[in-house]
């Protein structure tokens, strides 16, 4: 019995086994599963192990025996790491087989061997070899024109493109692979590369040119060359350029393969049917790293607050149950290993498994009284991320959660409308209001209006006093139960007062870390930090690491693929996400 079907999340690791077994043995697809979820899986949610990947598999007798990889583009696809067991015609069915599936948009392969070329040929492809070429530096400097951008400007310089989701997974948040940008603003022409240092030279390799490539020239290669102090740059494309030279005509080699180094210049050969495509070298896997400096792991990290049940006095609006979090901690044990921060750090895991971390912000009595002894009991590390709590006085985030608890929404946006009219409400409804998952509009304009106007103050202190305060007594951990928690766990900074980091300085946030650290530094085995509301900015995180803080965690949703050296932008899930995918699987038994 022989099946054709598009793999799920769930069929990586049968992947690459099989990868490991007939492609290539220690093949770095089929032992770095990171590595292999940033090529092939598109969705940033991994949870859900029945999500389709981009990857066709042929099976017999429920055995997998070839598999076909691809990357989707607004207007083509790419195949990428065709392979069936040896002697056997299951590669050319499920080849067949994928050409129908993928029918909707042309088909394009780059990088062939010697024995794909001869088989492409044969399935009625054009195949064809990219154009090398390399750009020397200008002897006369010239005015400069460009500029070079940083992550973001890239994406807001793309603009609304139909490939900018890829754009961003691979050239902003690639993980294995730096890129920088040159962008010449008047013609919109972005120049994508990397640099490349050989035994040989130091050279830039340009991987992409988004805009419209017509009115690229010779001059735009060199100010970026200028830009980076580099004699030489190189080009792979479908077509020629006039004011280029082509390697082939020289004696210079521009090696693309440095880890481990080959001493020679590398040919690229591509097949397509229908239309001639514009082909650089970031399309398809020819940017996927041969090999890696430090080890990576794949971590799904989720983010906690309120632990606690409904009969517990003072429980909030958006607490999480007691006995919700314990079969969160069953799923997650069952599913995935728990990474210890200093095994991350010494790179003592292994980057064929999927990795979990529990982090939970804002210090509450809780965390240590009943989460911190259930993860010990269990041999989990957890992640503590504490304000700086001065004289019992609730932080303004939580005196927001009690207002959101005691009074209604209603009541709380009538009392806003008296501090202003009604021409400013509307303004600052449009300002303050955002989306979410788990709130609706009025509470998510409630919650931000709270946090970022310094005038809601006056209305946050007004309804606050309203409210008893046997509602809050206890609410926070002490010195002596930090102290319990750090002999296992993790306790992170989570800044003194709680408040966006965006709207703070570079001086105001030095000055928050050094007054943190003087009282927490002795329970920070490692220095990490919670930013809240995953309010932060490049300049600030810079300044974290100027502190030796090697993790930081944002609230951005997602897995993420963290490098041994450190991330300080960690993605976490919400908690309640965790809560719909083992729902879902429960509805399914």
């Amino acid at each position: 019995m022989s099946s054709f079907r598009r793999a799920v999340y769930s069929d990586i690791p049968l992947i690459q086994k099989f990868i490991h077994e007939n492609f290539k043995k220690d093949h770095i697809l089929s032992k770095n599963k990171a590595l292999f979820v940033n090529e092939y899986v598109q969705q940033t949610n991994t949870l859900d192990q029945d999500a389709e990947i981009n990857f066709y598999v042929y099976s017999h007798n429920q055995k997998i025996v070839s598999i076909l990889g691809f990357y989707e583009y607004s207007e083509e696809y790419y195949l990428s790491l065709w392979s069936a067991l040896k002697g056997s015609f299951y590669g050319i069915v499920l080849l067949k087989a994928v050409e129908k599936a993928l029918s909707d948009k042309p088909l394009r392969v780059i990088g062939l061997s010697s024995e794909a070329i001869t088989l492409y040929k044969n399935l009625s492809y054009v195949v064809g070899k990219l154009n090398y070429q390399y750009f020397t530096k200008n002897t006369t400097k010239s005015t400069k024109k460009g500029i070079s951008l940083d992550k973001k400007e890239i994406i807001n310089a793309i603009g609304k493109d139909d490939n900018l989701v890829f754009y961003e997974k691979h050239l902003v948040r690639n993980p294995f692979v730096t890129y920088s940008s040159y962008y010449f603003l008047k013609e919109r022409i972005q120049i994508i590369y990397r640099k490349v240092t050989t035994p040989e030279n130091v050279f830039i390799l340009v991987v992409d040119i988004i805009g419209d490539i017509e009115s690229v020239n010779l001059s735009m290669f060199q100010e970026v060359l200028d830009e980076e102090n580099v004699e030489y740059g190189t080009l792979y494309a479908s077509e020629s350029f006039d004011f280029l030279q082509d390697v082939s005509d020289s004696e210079l080699v521009f090696s693309i393969y440095a880890h481990p180094y080959v001493a020679k210049n590398i040919d690229v050969h591509y097949a397509y049917k229908g239309e001639k495509p514009r082909i650089f070298k970031l399309r398809g896997d020819q940017e996927r790293p041969a090999s890696l400096n430090e080890k990576y792991a794949i971590v799904n990290n989720f983010m906690y607050h309120y632990i606690r049940d409904s009969d517990i006095k003072q429980t909030v609006n958006n607490y999480l149950p007691q006995n919700i979090f314990e079969k969160h901690l069953t799923f997650l044990q069952k599913n995935y290993s728990n990474l210890k921060l200093i095994d991350l750090q010494n790179g003592d895991f292994s980057e064929i498994e999927e990795y979990y971390m529990l982090s939970f912000d804002d210090g509450y009595i809780e965390h240590e009284e009943f989460v911190a002894k259930l993860l010990t009991k269990n041999g989990v590390e957890g992640h503590f991320f504490v304000p700086k709590i001065e004289n019992d006085t609730l932080l303004k985030v939580n005196k927001i959660h009690q207002i959101l608890n005691f009074f209604s929404v209603e009541e709380i946006l009538s009392t806003i409308k008296t501090t202003v009219n009604g021409q400013e409400f509307t303004e600052l409804f449009k300002k303050y209001v955002a989306k979410s998952e788990f709130d609706d509009e009025n509470t998510m304009f409630i919650k931000r209006y709270f946090q970022k106007n310094e005038r809601a103050i006056t209305v946050i202190n007004e309804l606050f006093s309203r409210i008893p305060s046997s509602n809050y007594k206890d609410y926070y951990i002490n010195e002596k139960q930090l102290k319990n928690m750090a002999d296992f766990h993790i306790v992170g900074n989570h800044t003194c007062a709680h408040n966006h980091l965006t709207e703070y300085s570079i001086d105001e946030i030095d000055k928050d870390i050094r007054s943190y650290e003087v009282k927490f530094s002795e329970y920070m085995n490692l220095k990490t930090v919670s930013y809240p509301y995953g309010s932060i900015y490049p300049e600030a995180m810079q300044l974290y690491e100027k502190y030796d803080y090697k993790y930081g965690f944002t609230v951005k949703s997602g897995y993420d693929i963290i490098p041994q050296s450190g991330k300080l932008d960690i993605n976490r899930y919400d908690c309640n996400e965790l809560t719909m995918i083992i729902n879902r699987k429960d509805e399914k038994k």
